[in-house]
């Protein structure tokens, strides 16, 4: 967890908190809202708590349209609640639960992108604003569903960096869930500094980044890469597009 203040005069005028955690579901979960006669039509995560601020609850919601799968965040109306990013990490490959024009080379999750023992992780980060709601709104009163546990977020922290490291794009993913803005020296160098900032998360955003951007002039630079940070599965695709004939090497 992490929180960002705005200040102005010497005064706080706003203050918002950054929860990044992994939900971590099994493809019989899935199944459940997948068949045509489902009797279920979502899944529920936990519910998530912050106890030092008054209200502060919330839960995500799966939902399965047009046969990929979509998330939404349910909460206090007390508390202004933004799903920054949802990713499915399938071992060495990503989706999105939720689409974000920046990652056009993420696809959407879909049921049969992963095997039947796997576990399916979904990495996500929310953003809780304090907000006042009009006197007339009816708070909805978050109580435990079955099946459901309380997670509380308190005294837990996803900063993890070292105090020297600075590149500001990492800085902001794991503390805001602000999306890179990837290109393949900035692809480059957040692989470079994972012994520092160890975001694997990032890790293979980047590797999906590069894997979806060889051609014959970014293939030196991606395969040097590949082989200097151990990315067997980066370096392998390089590989084939060169042994396949994809493309003449300049």
């Amino acid at each position: 967890m992490s929180s960002t203040a705005v200040i102005q005069n010497s005064r706080f005028t706003s203050v918002s908190h950054n929860f990044a955690f992994q939900w971590i579901l099994n493809k019989k979960e899935l199944e459940t809202i997948s068949q045509k006669n489902a009797s279920a039509t979502t899944i529920q995560s936990d519910l998530y708590e912050l106890k030092a601020f008054k209200d502060l609850r919330f839960y995500l919601e799966i939902q399965l349209t047009r046969r990929a799968y979509s998330v939404n965040i349910k909460g206090s109306k007390k508390w202004l609640l933004k799903l920054d990013y949802a990713f499915v990490v399938s071992k060495e490959n990503v989706f999105t639960l939720k689409e974000l024009n920046q990652l056009s080379f993420v696809k959407n999750f879909y049921f049969a992108t992963i095997s039947e023992e796997e576990n399916v992780n979904i990495h996500c980060m929310v953003t809780a604003s304090p907000v006042h709601p009009d006197s007339t709104t009816n708070e909805e009163k978050l109580i435990l569903k079955e099946g459901q546990k309380l997670i509380d977020f308190e005294g837990t922290s996803c900063n993890t960096l070292p105090s020297t490291y600075t590149y500001e794009p990492v800085i902001d993913f794991i503390l805001k869930g602000t999306i890179p803005n990837f290109t393949i020296k900035s692809a480059v160098n957040i692989l470079a500094g994972m012994e520092e900032h160890k975001c694997e998360l990032l890790k293979i955003l980047c590797v999906k980044y590069l894997m979806n951007n060889i051609t014959a002039e970014s293939l030196r630079e991606i395969l040097k890469a590949a082989v200097d940070y151990r990315l067997p599965h980066l370096e392998r695709e390089c590989v084939n597009k060169i042994t396949s004939g994809f493309f003449q090497i300049k």
